[in-house]
Formats: C-alpha cells, sequence, structure tokens
C-alpha cells in the first residue's frame, strides 16, 4: 500500500477507487491532491497544519487560540505543513519526494526546517464537504506515484 493505513482510510472513494488526482505542472514537481472525507478533516488538519478546524451544524470554520474565527468565504488556503509529522502520515516514499521537490530544496537551503509549503489544504465552509489536501513531490516521485495508483 502506498500510503499509511490511517490516510488511506481518509480518502474519499468512488466507485472502489481514492478520489486521489496528480498534476504535473510545468514549472515541475508534481502535485498530489487528495479528497479527505469530511469526518477525518479536523483530526488531519491539526496534525498536520496545527489548525483548530471547528464544525457548527453545516458551517465548517478555523478557530484560532485567542478565539476568533476564520470562516471560509467559499474556501480557505492554508499552506505550511508540519514536517515532523509528514513521514507518519504519509510513508517514507512519499516523504522522500517532498524533500526531492524544487520547493523542499529551497526551503531547507533557506533554514526554513519546520514548516513546508509542500503542504496545503484547501478547506470549505460546508462541513459536508471533502477537504482537498495537496501534497508537492518532486517529478520522479510523483511519476512512480502515478504508475503505482494509476496504471
Amino acid at each position: 500500500m502506498l500510503l499509511p493505513i490511517n490516510l488511506h482510510n481518509a480518502i474519499q472513494q468512488h466507485d472502489d477507487k481514492a478520489d486521489v488526482s496528480i498534476t504535473f505542472p510545468p514549472s515541475g514537481d508534481c502535485i498530489l491532491r487528495l479528497a479527505i472525507l469530511p469526518n477525518k478533516v479536523q483530526h488531519l488538519a491539526m496534525k498536520l497544519f496545527g489548525l483548530n478546524v471547528e464544525m457548527d451544524g453545516p458551517l465548517r470554520y478555523v478557530l484560532s487560540d485567542k478565539g476568533r474565527k476564520s470562516i471560509p468565504q467559499p474556501a480557505l488556503l492554508e499552506q505550511g505543513m508540519e514536517t515532523h509529522v509528514v513521514s507518519e502520515m504519509f510513508g517514507f516514499q512519499i516523504q522522500q519526494g517532498i524533500e526531492s521537490s524544487s520547493i523542499r530544496r529551497k526551503e531547507t537551503r533557506q533554514g526554513l526546517l519546520t514548516l513546508t509549503a509542500c503542504g496545503e489544504i484547501e478547506l470549505s465552509n460546508n462541513s459536508a464537504e471533502c477537504a482537498n489536501l495537496y501534497i508537492t513531490t518532486g517529478t520522479d516521485v510523483g511519476i512512480t506515484v502515478y504508475s503505482q495508483l494509476f496504471e
């Protein structure tokens, strides 16, 4: 299995296929998109981004430490994934892919070690909708992941 079981079980399924896509932008690297089930969003947002995602009926929002609410209108994109949980959450192959991306190499050269722009989460204000988790990897790992998922 490409992804650890906890992450695998958090991905939306359609006709027994994971709601996952991979794009190869002209700038290089690879972007992996995972649709995260609504009932798994709070846990993953906290674990990966340190975000306290709350729900009030149909409304999803982010609550700050001081009690401020950030309400997606209609969506919020949070960038800056915690690096210390990458291997645990995504497995060794995806971790290596993140490390090989041009974004992460630049961050490492600049001494940015605790967070990475290689991880983003897009949250809808609708608590019944999936969140999109975007992971940027190097092209070589992206091609390997693509072949494991789609060929």
